[in-house]
């Protein structure tokens, strides 16, 4: 997708901070199933030291401090060197940090609990789009493999262990706009092929890049059917024609085999990119209830169920799928967790965009505070003029290269602000429970890898340090973080993860274990953190392992908010042990002066929650 925004359904008229459809959800996944460049041209593949016992292994990647070299900036093609030599920190190993016993709070105080897990992480990387493959098959054999390495290989690069691939062409292409049966109308799909990929290097550069990282997953997704599918015959723009809908589920599954038979398995496909978004480039228009056929009818050629959808209102599109992918150009992430809520059993996937510096990292940890179990960002390298791409202006991408020495490149600071979460956030991993922090001081999101390690990437948005305090259980640690910079924290705890919440100290309404109708937001409270939003009739949460201790409770405080009109008000009620229990307390809340203007309603609860506690 190019840097402009498509156009958008309208939002539902109530309340605005998060509506349900105002982050735009563009269409659903499937799923089947670090080293520096510090020189233009040059990766440095020295590895980690080892993590000393009852010590955390900590690496840093930093914005530029150079004038003009902003995040976002056209500078950075122009000269991206001088901004680079500005770079303090490039995925760099810092000292390790002992773990010391909990105590004393130094600046902003993150809690992590291990024994609150969420979601499996499946990956973060990259797009492998035509314009991509095309700048690096201009380079020499050899740099091409050390570029490859650097984003692919887990322990010399970045460790990029999911990849996006276009079943044809997308507006960042070097080509003529294509599809796999260009021509006329041909519903039996004879002149079906996927050479124009082998002759654009497509092939041969995932086969490489599975070389470097077997493990690494690759998911498809078309811009374009052939022209003849849609009422336009063109590949730009155009409507599904309904008659077409079984002949593209078919379509779809010559691709998937077509791919096999090159040795690449597409693990993964969404069924149109961004359906309700008839683009000037290669695109097409898919209503939600022709998503919902199609769905189904691929369902009907595949042996598993490698499908997602769109969330364009029809919950009947979801049937048959296993996951909802975003495209992160309007509204909140907070739509993910609303989501997650309505549909349990399915994976949220951020599948693309490209967000720049410390608050481009912030982002992706509020992507995965939100359920997401990816981060893909789009568009992997383009050269200093940006020719490869055919729509629009995007912002920089991860890589850039010299267009008159094609085998220099530069890696720019977002290169390394990625690999802080692909390089250290293992496949397996499992999001566990952290206070976000704020973005005044510190962000964050903590992970226990598979092999028992807890990793936490740490985001300073500011202009200055930042101390703060990483505490689990019985163990802290204490640091200072640069400004402008993201940090990971990764250390093995040594003692067992806490099991009970105390009913008599702030449970955090972010940190329910399951939920129907809310939405995770930043909180504008004056601790920072989080609350949860988007809350109606009927709506709940639910918060497991609440220990009272032998004296009972006898009051109930909650922290509110509700920007209700006036006169209208609303219910939070306290129930034990089941829903469908009585009652044992309730808070009315009224407006509060808005959504975002808070108060704490004490015992006999509609609004926002930030926090609740009981009293003795």
């Amino acid at each position: 997708m190019s840097a402009s925004t498509p156009a958008q359904p309208s939002s539902p008229q109530g309340r605005a901070p998060l509506s349900r459809r105002t982050f735009l959800t563009a269409a659903a996944v499937a799923a089947a199933a670090g080293a520096e460049l510090v020189l233009p041209g040059r990766a440095s593949a020295a590895p980690s030291r080892p993590r000393a016992a009852g010590s955390a292994q900590v690496t840093w990647s930093s914005e530029s401090t150079a004038s003009g070299y902003a995040p976002m900036s056209g500078t950075w093609y122009a000269d991206p060197a001088t901004g680079l030599a500005a770079v303090p920190y490039k995925l760099s190993q810092q000292d390790d940090i002992a773990l010391a016993a909990s105590g004393r709070n130094f600046g902003q105080v993150i809690n992590i609990d291990p024994a609150k897990a969420y979601q499996s992480m499946l990956g973060v990387g990259s797009s492998m789009e035509d314009s991509t493959i095309h700048n690096l098959a201009l380079m020499r054999p050899a740099v091409r493999t050390k570029v490859l390495r650097a984003l692919f290989d887990p322990t010399s690069g970045a460790g990029f262990n999911i990849t996006r691939i276009c079943f044809g062409t997308s507006d960042f292409s070097h080509t003529t706009f294509y599809s796999y049966d260009d021509g006329p109308a041909d519903p039996t799909l004879s002149r079906f092929s996927i050479q124009k990929d082998v002759d654009n290097h497509i092939i041969s550069t995932l086969r490489d890049a599975l070389r470097i990282n077997p493990d690494l997953i690759v998911f498809g997704t078309a811009w374009s059917p052939p022209a003849w599918m849609k009422d336009n015959n063109s590949l730009i723009g155009g409507h599904l024609l309904d008659e077409h809908i079984p002949t593209l589920a078919r379509y779809y599954r010559k691709i998937v085999q077509a791919y096999a038979e090159q040795g690449i398995t597409i693990h993964a496909m969404t069924p149109q990119n961004e359906p309700l978004y008839a683009a000037p480039y290669p695109s097409m228009l898919v209503t939600s209830q022709q998503e919902a056929q199609l769905v189904d009818a691929m369902r009907a050629n595949f042996a598993a169920g490698m499908l997602g959808t769109s969330d364009s209102g029809c919950s009947d599109t979801y049937r048959n799928t296993k996951a909802i992918a975003f495209h992160d150009y309007d509204g909140d992430p907070g739509a993910m967790s609303l989501l997650k809520t309505k549909y349990p059993g399915l994976d949220m996937a951020m599948t693309e965009r490209m967000l720049w510096g410390t608050a481009g990292a912030d982002r992706i940890a509020r992507y995965m505070r939100r359920w997401s179990t990816t981060y893909v960002a789009w568009v992997t390298m383009l050269d200093q003029n940006r020719d490869a791409q055919q729509y629009g202006a995007p912002d920089p991408t991860p890589l850039i290269q010299n267009p008159d020495n094609r085998d220099t490149y530069w890696a720019l600071p977002e290169y390394y602000l990625f690999a802080q979460f692909s390089k250290f956030i293992k496949r397996g991993a499992k999001r566990i429970w952290s206070d976000y922090g704020s973005a005044a001081t510190i962000t964050t999101v903590a992970f226990l890898n598979p092999d028992g390690t807890i990793a936490t990437v740490v985001v300073n948005q500011t202009s200055s340090a930042q101390q703060f305090t990483l505490r689990s259980g019985q163990q802290q640690l204490i640091d200072a973080i640069p400004p402008k910079t993201a940090g990971t924290y990764v250390w093995t705890p040594s003692t067992p993860p806490a099991t009970t919440s105390d009913a008599y100290s702030p449970i955090q309404a972010e940190a329910y274990g399951d939920a129907s109708g809310v939405a995770v937001e930043v909180t504008a409270d004056t601790t920072g953190g989080e609350d949860i939003g988007s809350l109606s009739n009927g709506d709940w949460a639910k918060y497991g392992n609440v220990a009272f201790g032998a004296q009972a409770a006898t009051q109930f405080k909650a922290r509110v908010a509700s920007g209700a009109a006036s006169g209208v008000s609303g219910r939070i009620e306290v129930r034990l042990d089941s829903r469908s229990s009585t009652p044992v307390g309730s808070i009315t809340v009224e407006n509060t002066g808005g959504w975002q203007t808070w108060t704490t309603k004490t015992a006999d609860i509609s609004g926002n929650l930030n926090w609740f506690t009981f009293t003795r």
